[in-house]
Parts: structure tokens; sequence; C-alpha cells
């Protein structure tokens, strides 16, 4: 019997700019990244680590098995593509813990999965982005109204 062990993964939502060009993103990086998704984008940009690039329009990147170079080039290959640039950067990045002994549970401030899947990270990936862009609305109106 072999024993299981935990596991952590990190995702990380961004919120850059208002929108993204995601149809300069598809058509200019899809030729030298591979491209796993196209709705939403999702972009395999370190095939050996399974570091994947979600982009969503609403101007927000999800980083799956995030770290700080994989971070810092997301940023970079993305700056082409943003269409008014936020003055701030928003971002959530819960703890994600991947535990074969326990049920799948979404808590307050970390997700518990019972096994890596790339259906999970993709779901994962598109509540932390509406929640980042959401956050960013609510300044917005907070700003309004003050």
């Amino acid at each position: 019997m072999t024993k299981s062990t935990k596991r952590h993964v990190s995702l990380k939502a961004i919120a850059l700019s208002r929108t993204i060009d995601t149809r300069t993103v598809c058509s200019a990086l899809g030729k030298s990244v591979p491209l796993i998704s196209s709705e939403p984008i999702v972009l395999n940009v370190h095939p050996g680590r399974k570091q994947n690039l979600m982009v969503l329009r609403y101007g927000v990147i999800v980083l799956i098995n995030n770290s700080g170079i994989f971070e810092r080039k997301a940023v970079s290959m993305m700056q082409p593509f943003l269409q008014e640039t936020l003055p701030f950067q928003n971002s959530e990045e819960p703890k994600i813990t991947v535990d074969p002994n326990s049920q799948n549970r979404v808590l307050f401030n970390r997700v518990i999965v019972q096994k890596e899947d790339d259906k999970y990270w993709q779901i994962l990936a598109m509540l932390l982005a509406q929640s980042v862009a959401l956050e960013i609305y609510e300044k917005n109106v907070d700003q309004l109204l003050t």
C-alpha cells in the first residue's frame, strides 16, 4: 500500500487592464505557445511544468502552477494586448491543496481537491478571474459614489 501525500498547486488571478485583446492574443501567441483552449484562452506556456496561462477579455489573467518567474513572464507577454491598463494590479491567490484522502471542498480562503485535474484548474481559474474583476468593478462604483 502506497502512502498518498498532499501537494500544493498555485493559481493566481491578476487584473491587469480594463480589457485584453483576446483575438490578437490567440492569433499572435497561439503560433508560438501551445493553445489548450480558445474559449477561454488557455496557453501552455511551459509544458514541462504544466504552467498554463488563462487570458480573459475583461482584463484578467490567471496563472496555473504559478511561480515568480512564470508570473513576470506572463505579465510581460500580455503587455502588448492590454487596453486601458489599470493603475494598480488586483490579485487573488488562494491556497489549493491536492489531498487524495480528502473530499473536494471550497472553503473561505482555500480549496481542497482529491486529484489533479485540468478541468478543476480551469473552473477554479474562471472563478478567481471573476472574483478579481468584480472587485475592480466594486472599487469603480465606490469611487463614483464618493
